[in-house]
């Protein structure tokens, strides 16, 4: 039916719309709120190992798509218990096993030597960029689920002009290996069938690369994983790869701080290309690898774990 005979029936306190982003839910949304009916988000959780087993809920008008869990983040937010750090723990295990839809980088059981695949020398440090992915992003904005600047960054253009800019920067440092990882999303995968546009922008973009600059394309099949032993920064707009890499204490510089859904302050970011390239130096130049994951698992404890309703506290 409808969602205006629906809502016209009764009269209702709220309603509760899975992922009301997408199609008729956005309708139904919409209508509710029309009506002054309160509309609540809820999804399963990000914690992948637990979505089907806890639920995030939130004021669709007050937050559409952003994360309310940034706002409370601060300092003080709790660190997590043993429970809730095992919790935390089952989420990376699970994007190894690679079994949930959500997990898009191949998985291997086979050690891969990144500086031999690449044909990088001992002595040179490598830096990795991970491109995001456009399409969900892109369609939060044009739902008005996303503000823009969460999709659009004044530091620069697009992540094209990003990348261009990137390998412009590291062409000349020969100390510096600079390796591209293109998103498995641009291609045929578990949860879609066709190839995406921007991977043939993505294949003219980088044509007649530096000797110093190589490209991870989906095809390749490398898992994210491989690169963790041996890269030292990883570099993103605001792939959640950022994410993985922390928790592997690797550095992580995003471009621009207002894009990623983690953050600010457990990583490296700015809001200028002077910024930028000054983080990036400082994360390459630096002796001792710094402690990233006692910041990121008190952020995953907010996001996870106190920011969700398990179903097992209903028990």
């Amino acid at each position: 039916f409808p969602s205006h005979d629906i809502l016209g029936r009764e009269t209702y306190d709220a309603v509760l719309i899975y992922s009301p982003q997408y199609s008729a839910n956005t309708m139904c949304a919409e209508v509710a709120l029309s009506r002054n009916i309160p509309v609540y988000f809820t999804e399963g959780s990000s914690n992948i190992s637990e979505r089907y087993r806890a639920i995030r809920i939130w004021s669709w008008k007050r937050h559409k798509l952003v994360n309310p869990a940034l706002n409370y983040w601060n300092s003080s937010t709790p660190s997590p218990s043993s429970e809730e750090r095992r919790r935390i723990e089952q989420h990376f295990l699970e994007i190894k096993r690679g079994r949930s839809f959500g997990v898009y980088s191949r998985t291997s059981r086979k050690k891969l030597d990144i500086r031999k695949k690449f044909k990088i020398e001992d002595s040179t440090k490598v830096l990795l960029a991970t491109v995001s992915s456009y399409d969900e992003a892109f369609s939060a904005m044009i739902l008005g689920a996303f503000p823009e600047q969460k999709f659009k960054s004044d530091v620069f253009e697009s992540q094209f002009d990003w990348i261009e800019n990137l390998i412009d920067w590291v062409k000349n440092r020969i100390e510096v290996h600079l390796i591209i990882r293109l998103h498995p999303r641009d291609l045929p995968n578990r949860r879609e069938s066709v190839t995406s546009e921007q991977i043939h922008s993505w294949e003219t973009t980088l044509r007649n690369l530096p000797s110093n600059v190589s490209i991870d394309h989906p095809l390749d099949g490398i898992p994210i994983a491989s690169y963790f032993g041996t890269v030292s920064a990883l570099t993103t707009g605001w792939s959640s790869t950022a994410v993985e890499a922390l928790m592997e204490n690797v550095p992580v510089v995003t471009y621009d701080a207002n894009l990623p859904s983690y953050p600010k302050e457990i990583h490296l970011s700015g809001r200028s290309p002077e910024e930028y390239w000054m983080n990036l130096d400082h994360s390459l130049t630096a002796e001792l690898r710094i402690d990233t994951r006692s910041e990121l698992i008190n952020w995953l404890n907010l996001n996870f774990n106190l920011g969700t309703v398990s179903y097992r506290d209903w028990e």
